[in-house]
């Protein structure tokens, strides 16, 4: 068998204690060839102290990542304070940070990511929630309803640009379905998971803004066990909402005040109003095809981490802040069946007679 140079003694030694690379290394051993086994020694070794995706051309690093490389770099300066002190001084943690992005972003098991970036199982898990609290903190602050009057003006002025009726509206509000699999419950605990669709799921309130941004959301809720109106009641939702505007809803919210519009039912005032093309379901619809770990049955954790992934995700989108074709992207399913616990107040039922009948005269002026 060839000699070889101290250095690559040292790196094979090292490259040995990791359990994904044996086969290779044990065939470099026995090369005869001197650059072949410096080539397949060089794709073996992961090289960690310097991230090699990096050298990607902007758009192939976007696709990969949904986020350029500035952006990339903002997130990761932006989440140090949530990173422990502790570093392992033969890993960038450029790296580390990537593999979780590209978690999130491919919905793809550990093991899949851990072995994509040459990162041990141990450091993964180490580093990974760490990041993922960050995320969710960190990009907190992007997740608001517009609070200046300013802002609310504006807001309020573009969704009655869709429809004139809407002059106090500033959102529409939905609940979806989050595919996950609680972990650390009794059989009894998880039944509470299931969906009636049949898979384990956690259920989530989000509400958006015009432009498809997230204004709100709430998440920690059973599938099994609650509908929207629940969500809502727990989540404080109304309270965030500006005074004297309101959000648009669909029969699964309660109206109990003038703070949530909801439809009569057996009707979906989305659809008439925004040509069959719910703007709150594409934005769901965006966020779970650019996250897919939130669309992943293989996504298992704890409950409380859970809610850390879905605010980080959220979190990411109103980040990027950039509208995708809609073409691209199914709307997003309705996921309840629209059970309303409340009975409507009185006030709120007159409320929206009186915006059904505006909309009703002003479609036979337009006739």
């Amino acid at each position: 068998m060839p000699m070889l140079t101290q250095h690559q003694q040292l790196s094979l030694l090292l490259m040995m204690l990791m359990r994904r690379r044996r086969r290779r290394l044990l065939l470099a051993l026995l090369l005869d060839d001197d650059d072949e086994r410096a080539q397949l020694v060089q794709h073996t070794v992961p090289n960690n102290l310097f991230f090699d995706h990096y050298a990607l051309e902007d758009p192939a690093f976007r696709m990969k990542y949904f986020v350029t490389k500035a952006q990339f770099m903002e997130l990761y300066h932006g989440i140090q304070p949530w990173i422990p002190s502790r570093r392992h001084a033969q890993i960038d943690m450029r790296v580390v940070f990537a593999a979780v992005l590209h978690r999130l972003s491919s919905g793809n098991t550990y093991q899949r990511c851990q072995d994509a970036y040459g990162i041990s199982r141990s450091l993964f898990h180490e580093y990974e929630h760490c990041i993922v609290i960050g995320l969710d903190e960190w990009l907190a602050p992007l997740i608001t309803f517009p609070r200046s009057e300013a802002e609310v003006s504006d807001e309020c002025r573009t969704w009655s640009d869709m429809d004139p009726q809407f002059e106090d509206c500033v959102g529409a509000a939905d609940g979806t379905l989050i595919h996950f699999t609680p972990r650390g419950l009794t059989e009894e605990e998880r039944k509470s998971w299931l969906c009636r669709k049949g898979f384990m799921s956690m259920n989530i309130l989000v509400c958006i803004r015009h432009n498809r941004t997230f204004s709100f959301v709430a998440s920690g809720f059973e599938a099994g066990a609650c509908h929207d109106s629940y969500m809502v009641e727990q989540s404080g939702f109304l309270n965030t909402i500006p005074r004297g505007k309101y959000v648009l809803f669909d029969a699964g919210g309660p109206l109990v005040n003038k703070r949530m519009l909801t439809p009569y039912r057996n009707t979906r005032y989305h659809v008439s109003a925004f040509g069959g093309n719910p703007p709150v379901e594409q934005a769901i619809g965006h966020l779970k095809s650019r996250w897919k770990i939130l669309s992943s049955s293989r996504f298992t954790c704890s409950i409380d981490k859970c809610i850390h992934y879905v605010n980080a995700c959220v979190g990411l989108h109103n980040f990027i802040a950039e509208p995708q074709d809609d073409d691209d992207v199914e709307d997003e399913e309705d996921d309840d069946d629209d059970v309303v616990a409340q009975s409507p107040a009185h006030e709120a039922l007159v409320w929206r007679d009186n915006i059904a009948n505006k909309c009703f005269d002003t479609f036979m002026q337009a006739q």
